[in-house]
C-alpha cells in the first residue's frame, strides 16, 4: 500500500507494517523486508561489533554513503549513545535529500512512521528542516562529542578530490555504510577506479570496514582487484548473505575462499566494473589471473 508521495519518491508499508520509501525513478524500495532500524542493527552495528569499538576507541569516524531517510546514520548514533564513551564523527553523503524530507514530513504527521527520527537523545534537538539545509549538527555529551555533516553531491567525485588533494584527509573512516542503488542503476559508484581511491583513503594504521547489501560476484571481484579483503556478510531479510570488505584480513570473519574462486570462473557475470557502463559478462583472462594472485586467495 502506498501513501504520501513527492516528485520522485513515495512512502509504502512493508509486510511487517513498517513504513519505508520507494523510488519511482529506479523502481527500488528502501530497506525492503525488515525496514531501516532492524536492517541497520544487523548489518552495520552487530556485524561490526560497533558498540564494543566505541568502548575502546577515543574517536570513530563513520561514513554513511546513501543518507536516504537517515535510518543507518541514526543507528550509529544510537550505538554511540549505548556505549557512552568516545567521540563520533558522522559524514552522510547523498545527491538527493528529498527522501529525508519526505520521511521527516511523515514522521511529523505520525511519530510511529520513521520513528527512529526521534530516537537517539543526542538528536532530540535537531530541527530537521534546518539541518537538511545547513548540513551541520553538533552535540556535546558528558562522555564525548558528536558531529554530523551532510555532504550533498556526487560521492565518487568527492572521493576523487580527496585522493588528489595535497592536504591530509580529515580522518580515516572506521566504518563505511555503502547503502546505494544497485550497480545497474549507477555503475559510477561501483567501478574499480572508485574503489582504488577509497582503498587509498583508508588509514594504514587504523582498520576500516565497508558494508554492502549486495552479494554480486562482479562487485566482489571489483573490490578484491581494488586491493580490499572481502568476505561474506550477515544475512538480512530475504538475502542469505551480504558483503563486507576491509583493509585488514583479520576483520573478515568469513572470507571468500578458493571454492568461491571456482564459482567466479564459471560465472557469466564476473567481469569487474571498469567504467560507468553496467554490463554482465564473464571475467577476462587478465583479470582472472590478477584475481588468483590476490593474497587472500593464494
Amino acid at each position: 500500500m502506498q501513501t504520501n508521495c513527492s516528485m520522485n519518491y513515495s512512502t509504502t508499508f512493508l509486510a511487517n507494517g513498517v513504513m519505508t520509501l520507494y523510488s519511482r525513478e529506479v523502481n527500488e524500495v528502501f530497506h525492503p523486508v525488515l525496514g531501516a532500524e532492524k536492517e541497520a542493527e544487523l548489518l552495520y552495528i552487530r556485524q561490526t561489533n560497533l558498540r564494543h569499538k566505541f568502548m575502546h576507541d577515543q574517536q570513530i569516524t563513520a561514513w554513511d554513503v546513501g543518507l536516504g531517510a537517515a535510518g543507518n546514520a541514526l543507528a550509529v548514533v544510537a550505538a554511540w549513545e549505548d556505549s557512552k564513551k568516545g567521540h563520533l564523527n558522522l559524514l552522510s553523503f547523498d545527491n538527493d535529500l528529498e527522501p529525508l524530507k519526505l520521511a521527516v514530513s511523515e514522521h511529523k504527521k505520525n511519530p510511529i512512521n520513521f520513528g527512529y527520527l526521534s530516537g537517539p537523545m543526542s538528536t532530540k534537538d535537531i530541527v530537521w528542516n534546518e539541518f537538511i539545509e545547513s548540513g551541520l549538527y553538533s552535540f556535546k555529551s558528558p562522555w564525548g562529542n558528536f558531529n554530523w555533516v551532510i555532504k550533498k553531491g556526487d560521492f565518487a567525485k568527492w572521493v576523487e578530490w580527496q585522493t588528489e588533494r595535497n592536504d591530509p584527509i580529515l580522518s580515516s573512516p572506521r566504518l563505511i555504510m555503502y547503502d546505494l542503488y544497485s550497480p545497474p542503476q549507477d555503475c559510477s559508484l561501483w567501478q574499480m577506479k572508485h574503489w582504488k581511491r577509497l582503498r587509498k583513503i583508508l588509514s594504514k594504521e587504523d582498520p576500516g570496514e565497508v558494508i554492502f547489501h549486495t552479494r554480486s560476484t562482479a562487485v566482489r571481484v571489483t573490490l578484491l582487484l581494488a586491493g580490499f579483503f572481502v568476505g561474506r556478510g550477515v544475512a538480512i531479510g530475504n538475502k542469505e548473505e551480504t558483503t563486507i570488505a576491509s583493509n585488514r584480513l583479520e576483520l573478515i570473519k568469513n572470507p571468500l575462499d578458493l571454492e568461491w574462486l571456482k564459482r567466479v570462473k564459471r560465472s557469466s557475470s564476473s567481469q569487474p566494473f571498469l567504467d560507468k557502463k553496467y554490463y554482465q559478462k564473464k571475467i577476462e583472462k587478465k583479470y582472472w589471473e590478477m584475481l588468483c594472485l590476490h593474497p587472500q586467495l593464494l
